[in-house]
């Protein structure tokens, strides 16, 4: 990517992450591996504390995070390509989640605009709080004050941000609603993108969607926990927003971890069942093409970003995703029987 995109928006107005970077010693792609990793450790360790808070048995939050780590938008795409700002985003999306799990509305109002910071899409936080406050009717004064205090915070922290960071192309920037409207045509229209957004969202995500619609406790999680189901929708939306479908996808991951995490059964045969988990975490890596040239452009396009590809292998990516699906939903719903998943524990 040319150095002027650093000073074009919407990348210019993503600051965190460069500006620990900046703080830092070192070669700057060393630095940047350094803080990502980091980051995706911390939202690994907060999404498995919030899986054993939602009720999930130890071993099955540690094999739902364990999915997310193994996906190539994981921690892998920090050493391939490391100067990107998603893994603190992600820190932010999980330290976000569980305090709104929480009910800490005062932290999460101090929390949202520093997220804002990093990107836009930690707005979701607001999303997930907002759906868990009207679910269990909860909006009363004091709900509304940290809604207006964080909504405070966001304008004014917005505000000197775009007033200190002018971008290069602000006269021509199109605006997301026109994005959205371009891609959405597209999508319409030109069935070859429509089949390359398809593929890379299935290989970003892998063979959690499978194993989350196998499982009947993860699908009841989503209803029941409405600001997980929220944080899908709004990943689903979000790819509106640019053309990197296979990056973009990944904003649903945590949700999907929780379902399962909580979804899956206790293990009884602890053996039996540490099996069955690398099977799935097997064909979860599958789908990730982890053989695949990535020194080859064209390769890792066609592989991992489709809607890049000059030409992507359209039948292999979509059967080893087929088959890793199945294999995994299969396992999922069989080969991990435990004890009878009694569902999420809500909170009091």
């Amino acid at each position: 990517m040319p150095p002027a995109f650093a000073r074009m928006a919407p990348w210019c107005h993503r600051i965190l992450t460069p500006l620990v970077v900046s703080r830092l010693p070192g070669p700057v792609p060393d630095r940047f591996l350094v803080v990502n990793v980091a980051c995706w450790l911390g939202a690994a360790i907060l999404l498995h504390l919030l899986a054993r808070r939602l009720g999930a048995d130890e071993a099955c939050a540690t094999l739902a995070v364990a999915l997310m780590l193994t996906s190539y938008w994981g921690p892998r795409f920090s050493f391939h390509s490391p100067c990107y700002v998603e893994p603190m985003m992600m820190l932010f999306v999980a330290g976000g989640l569980l305090l709104v799990e929480r009910n800490a509305h005062w932290s999460l109002a101090l929390l949202v605009p520093v997220a804002l910071l990093q990107r836009p899409q930690s707005a979701v936080l607001v999303v997930c709080a907002l759906v868990r406050d009207v679910q269990e009717r909860r909006l009363d004064a004091g709900r509304f004050a940290s809604y207006a205090l964080m909504a405070a915070l966001v304008v004014s922290s917005q505000a000197i941000l775009h007033q200190a960071v002018v971008p290069l192309n602000a006269a021509s920037e199109p605006g997301p609603v026109r994005t959205a409207l371009e891609i959405l045509e597209k999508l319409v229209r030109d069935p070859d993108y429509a089949l390359r957004a398809l593929l890379g969202v299935g290989v970003s995500l892998g063979v959690m969607p499978f194993v989350a619609l196998a499982l009947p406790g993860a699908r009841r999680v989503l209803v029941e926990r409405g600001w997980l189901l929220a944080l899908v929708l709004f990943g689903l939306v979000s790819l509106l927003g640019g053309v990197d479908k296979a990056r973009l996808a990944f904003l649903i991951a945590p949700a999907l971890v929780l379902a399962i995490a909580v979804g899956l059964p206790a293990r009884e045969s602890a053996r039996a069942w540490w099996m069955a988990a690398l099977l799935v975490v097997f064909a979860h890596a599958l789908t990730q093409s982890p053989w695949i040239d990535l020194l080859d452009r064209d390769v890792y396009l066609n592989a991992l970003a489709p809607v890049h590809g000059p030409a992507p292998d359209a039948g292999r990516i979509a059967l080893t995703l087929g088959g890793a699906g199945v294999v995994a939903a299969g396992i999922a719903r069989r080969g991990l029987r435990g004890k009878a998943p009694e569902g999420p524990r809500r909170a009091e």
